[in-house]
């Protein structure tokens, strides 16, 4: 799998660090410009404040570990409906990518998902 880190100062692209390796920005770009570009190439970016940090995946399964470890376990809670619509859209390709994968992909998730949600069926 292939991880590339983004950091983000005032005057765009500061830092690029990709599978450990830091090196130079080869171009500068927004936030918005990186994002766009690299889920074009196939890989599932997820952002904070000041680094977008984007994997691509070489399978399947290396496809639903990302979506388990990015997913939010706790967006029923929330009061914002936007998030519960993205928790609910994430969770449904979560079961698509575990029905795909079948045994290895359900023991990734009981592996990776917090204890009130490990065994669930899906």
């Amino acid at each position: 799998m292939i991880t590339a880190i983004y950091e983000f100062g005032d005057k765009g692209i500061e830092k690029v660090i990709i599978n450990g390796k830091s090196r130079e920005p080869k171009k500068q770009g927004r936030f918005t410009d990186v994002y766009d570009e690299m889920t074009l190439r196939g890989f599932i970016c997820r952002r904070s404040r000041e680094s977008l940090v984007c994997r691509k995946p070489e399978n399947d399964l290396d496809q639903l570990r990302i979506k388990l470890e990015d997913h939010d376990w706790y967006y029923s809670y929330s009061d914002d409906a936007r998030v519960q619509k993205s928790g609910d859209l994430n969770l449904e390709k979560i079961k698509a990518l575990i029905k795909l994968t079948g045994q290895e992909g359900m023991a990734l998730y009981n592996e990776l998902a917090p204890e009130m949600f490990k065994g669930c069926r899906l």
